[in-house]
């Protein structure tokens, strides 16, 4: 499989977030448009794309889009993974595997990744309990690591991961402090959605 990760533009970004992030995340899990347009123009939300590569010799013709990853950025060089994804046509082939893995190489700066998965014990039926353990052992396996820290964020609660790209797991002080920059870079852009949020 031929592939290129790089660093979305703004541009591809909104594109992303109003067409293929739309089939891939229920309206009650995507942010106001208008949240998304304030952290890109204050330079707080950035993405990679995971493009197919080697299919055709036109270089006029765009890459298929494999996968994207969108994240919110503190200014302490971590990021929050906001939205991640695999396109339907390229699931099930190690995709997702493959990106998370590489994706450190091209974040620049950034010391390591935060993530939410929502907690295995709060979820409604047996169906959404084997979705979450699924998602849960998706990021272990790639070398993703559940913290002791948990969060709240509009009435969800979430088990806070890490993946270091540079050095040692910080510790759960420096961990907190840094969501809690990252939920006050992203929540204060959606003011209208009134969320309220707590780590604990």
């Amino acid at each position: 499989m031929l592939y290129r990760i790089e660093k979305l533009a703004p541009s591809q970004i909104r594109e992303i977030y109003t067409g293929p992030a739309v089939r891939h995340f229920p309206a009650d899990e995507r942010k106001p448009v208008a949240a998304i347009e304030k952290l890109l123009d204050d330079g707080m939300y950035i993405g990679l794309g995971m493009f197919e590569a080697g299919r055709s010799t036109d270089e006029s013709e765009e890459s298929p889009l494999m996968a994207y990853a969108l994240f919110t950025k503190a200014a302490d060089d971590y990021v929050l993974l906001d939205y991640y994804a695999v396109l339907e046509e390229y699931r099930s082939d190690g995709v997702g595997s493959i990106f998370i893995k590489e994706m450190d190489k091209h974040l620049e700066g950034v010391h390591g990744m935060l993530l939410e998965t929502e907690d295995i014990d709060s979820a409604a039926d047996e169906e959404e309990y084997n979705t979450r353990r699924r998602r849960n052992a998706f990021y272990s396996r790639n070398d993703v690591i559940m913290s002791d820290i948990m969060s709240e964020a509009a009435g969800v609660r979430y088990n806070i991961w890490y993946k270091p790209f540079t050095g040692d797991i910080p510790e759960s002080d420096k961990l907190r402090n840094t969501l809690s920059d990252l939920y006050n870079v992203m929540f204060k852009r959606c003011e209208d959605a009134d969320i309220t949020w707590n780590i604990f």
